[in-house]
């Protein structure tokens, strides 16, 4: 007589393998479907309008309006992070910018992408870099301040900087567009200092 088997086959694994000791445990899965997604966001609405807190009605309009036929829209971003663009200005005014930026709540690199917009779009001009005096004093430390603005953006203020190079009769470069947006946006009165690029 041959020796009996000792172990039934496996039957129940289509990899070939042993399955593990111990008790199973069915698998949860963790994501979440489209119908249970719009299921909760207006559950939470519901609750959101019946509740007393203060920002319950903000709440509520938000979700409202991702709830509603391409709401989904409002959950992308503004604009897409791009390359790096380095701005090479006085460390002063670029602490300054990033403190109004953090204080506003807002993005260097999206305000960036919008000045970019309306210099393409032909809403705004830049003017023109203006050195500080010699033995002026504001000559201080230079760093860069970086930013990533919108590929795209970047790439046709590119081109049209330099059609307008020749009519405003200096360089307009990308990281002169940028600064003077940002310094014009948030209001500094430092006149702003030339950049090596």
């Amino acid at each position: 007589m041959a020796n009996p088997r000792t172990r039934p086959p496996n039957r129940h694994s289509t990899s070939g393998r042993r399955p593990p000791k111990g008790p199973t445990v069915a698998r949860r899965t963790s994501r979440l479907t489209s119908t249970d997604a719009r299921a909760g966001l207006t559950t939470a609405a519901k609750l959101l309008r019946a509740s007393d807190h203060k920002d319950a009605a903000k709440a509520t309009a938000a979700l409202d309006a991702v709830l509603a036929p391409g709401g989904w829209k409002l959950l992308r971003p503004d604009y897409t992070p791009g390359d790096n663009l380095p701005i090479y200005i006085d460390l002063g005014i670029r602490e300054q910018l990033k403190a109004a930026a953090a204080a506003e709540g807002s993005s260097l690199s999206q305000d960036v992408s919008e000045g970019f917009r309306a210099f393409v779009e032909g809403r705004w001009t830049p003017r023109q870099p203006q050195r500080a005096a010699r033995n002026s004093g504001a000559t201080g430390k230079k760093g860069n301040l970086n930013v990533r603005p919108d590929d795209e953006l970047r790439r046709r203020a590119r081109e049209r900087a330099e059609v307008v190079s020749a009519e405003l009769g200096w360089t307009v470069t990308e990281a002169r567009l940028a600064a003077a947006w940002l310094i014009e946006t948030y209001g500094l009165d430092t006149a702003e200092p030339d950049d090596k690029s």
